[in-house]
């Protein structure tokens, strides 16, 4: 016999609850709600947990390295990647039980013949096991989470932005939307407003370093190269945002067009800079500042006044043995 109610009395007293939940509860904090806030409807951007994310893993990860060198100084110059150093050393511990361990299924044979190698001949002093493995654990559990938010995010994006997320990525798109203020919002912006979104007035800082299309160009041809890209985006956008989303025409097309545009400023520059190498040279001829004429004017100077001192000693000379005479 108990009725149940739903008003906007009672979700004003949810409100106040999930506002108030730690003060509520003893011993519960902000960072044991994240992974809870993940699936709920008041979640923050997946964009910014995968910065969070991002932050934390590499706080941990170069504390474990920085704890790990004293003992194995090595290890840090022969496996570079976060995940795998974490788990050679969970697996192998003290740095003398390293040739006791096989790390076929996480690490390549040339890679474990160096780790081995360098495990002999390294000294350094003993750590406590029990922290460094719990700073492995923490690394390996942070970079799990983090790819599940990734493959999460690239899932979203490609159901709710396919032709954005094709030309930038699922990150920068993700990125985009947030500050454009959701896609509606973002498709009413002009190409040269979105090239400045989360920039603070630096032009391209943006896009420049994180879309996948502008590394494909030389540093000197990116901001030619990525006013293109902007006008494509807002093309994407549009459509994105507008459309159904099924077709894929639209960034079938600005792809190939992007490829052609790129190769155009590329040949356009390299015209330029042969137009401008040709004309020098033309230049300098005609002004006579040829390397050889030069060089052949200074060897001539150079022979006639050393006949001049040879006939001045040799007419010296005579003079000399006349007046003995």
């Amino acid at each position: 016999n108990i009725h149940c109610v739903l008003n906007n009395t009672v979700m004003e007293f949810l409100q106040g609850v999930r506002r108030l939940f730690t003060e509520l509860i003893y011993g519960l904090g902000d960072h044991d709600l994240s992974p809870m806030s993940l699936g709920s409807s008041h979640s923050p951007k997946l964009s910014v947990l995968l910065d969070d994310l991002d932050k934390k893993l590499k706080t941990h990860a170069l504390m474990l390295k920085k704890q790990y060198k004293t003992h194995f100084s090595q290890l840090a110059k022969i496996i570079e990647d976060n995940l795998l150093y974490a788990k050679s050393v969970k697996l192998m511990g003290n740095r003398r039980n390293a040739k006791f361990v096989d790390f076929f299924k996480i690490l390549e044979d040339e890679i474990e013949a160096q780790l081995k190698e360098a495990a002999v001949i390294s000294r350094g002093k003993e750590v406590s096991d029990q922290h460094i493995l719990e700073l492995c654990d923490q690394v390996v559990s942070l970079t799990e989470d983090r790819t599940k938010l990734h493959d999460d995010l690239k899932s979203r994006m490609n159901t709710v932005a396919p032709n954005l997320t094709a030309l930038v990525g699922e990150l920068v798109g993700a990125r985009l939307i947030s500050r454009g203020g959701g896609l509606l919002n973002l498709a009413e912006q002009p190409g040269s407003k979105i090239q400045i979104l989360g920039t603070n007035g630096y032009t391209f800082r943006s896009l420049k370093y994180h879309a996948p299309l502008v590394g494909q160009a030389a540093p000197k041809l990116k901001g030619k190269f990525l006013r293109s890209l902007t006008s494509k985006i807002a093309l994407a956008v549009r459509c994105d945002a507008l459309g159904d989303g099924k077709d894929n025409t639209v960034r079938l097309k600005s792809l190939a067009k992007l490829e052609e545009r790129l190769r155009e400023i590329e040949r356009n520059d390299l015209g330029r800079l042969s137009r401008s190498a040709k004309g020098k040279s033309e230049k300098d001829k005609s002004m006579g500042h040829g390397g050889l004429i030069t060089h052949a004017k200074t060897c001539n100077s150079e022979a006639e006044d050393t006949s001049m001192e040879l006939r001045i000693h040799l007419y010296g000379r005579r003079r000399c043995g006349a007046i003995i005479e």
